[in-house]
């Protein structure tokens, strides 16, 4: 594991420290981009994220900007901190392992970091044409990493608690259902505005 990525001067630059400062730069730069695309950016909004940005206070004002796929990519940046500063994950003989303390690893958050580049990939160009309901596409978001985490949790290396489960997981199994019932009713009731394509609109 590498904790420290370089030095400036005498001064040590913790690597996990970095990559979240770095993924947390890259969420803004899209939260940003999408703003201006939308006309939606102006010196309110900027004063709301960097606020939250720093305190968290101002995290409900900004449901309704959850649309963007900055954080997706903002997760894809910041795993890479974890994977230099973390137990990777459990032995495995794949041959793409990580060796830590020559101990052949499962590259765990770089699973994730894979998982989140993709998940920014199809939200930026598929999401934000077609999902029109405020926060679905965060929602969507959030169903599919849930269950993405779910699984990769089986080789992250975390304590198992019960049913050979770990904390994450016994928090995701509800969490999926909730989300997935909350998709499944506005089916039910016809409103498919956040899931079904809408040929022709920009």
């Amino acid at each position: 594991m590498r904790p420290v990525l370089f030095w400036v001067w005498s001064s040590p630059v913790p690597t996990h420290d970095f990559f979240v400062l770095l993924g947390a730069l890259a969420g803004v730069a899209v939260f940003v981009h999408e703003a201006r695309r939308r006309h939606m950016l102006d010196e309110r909004l900027l004063w709301v994220l960097a606020g939250s940005l720093v305190c968290g206070a101002a995290a409900a004002r900004l449901s309704a900007l959850w649309r963007y796929a900055a954080v997706a990519l903002a997760m894809a940046i910041g795993r890479w901190g974890c994977f230099f500063t973390e137990l990777p994950g459990t032995p495995t003989t794949l041959p793409w392992a990580v060796r830590l303390d020559g101990v052949p690893r499962h590259p765990s958050f770089l699973y994730e970091s894979a998982f989140q580049g993709a998940m920014f990939c199809g939200l930026w160009w598929w999401g934000r044409p077609h999902v029109r309901v405020p926060g679905d596409l965060f929602k969507i978001y959030l169903l599919a990493y849930a269950i993405f985490r779910f699984l990769v949790e089986f080789v992250r290396g975390n304590d198992v608690v019960w049913a050979g489960l770990t904390r994450p997981q016994l928090f995701l199994i509800p969490a999926t259902a909730g989300l997935a019932v909350y998709f499944a009713t506005r089916r039910v009731r016809g409103d498919h505005a956040a899931l079904a394509l809408h040929a022709g609109q920009p």
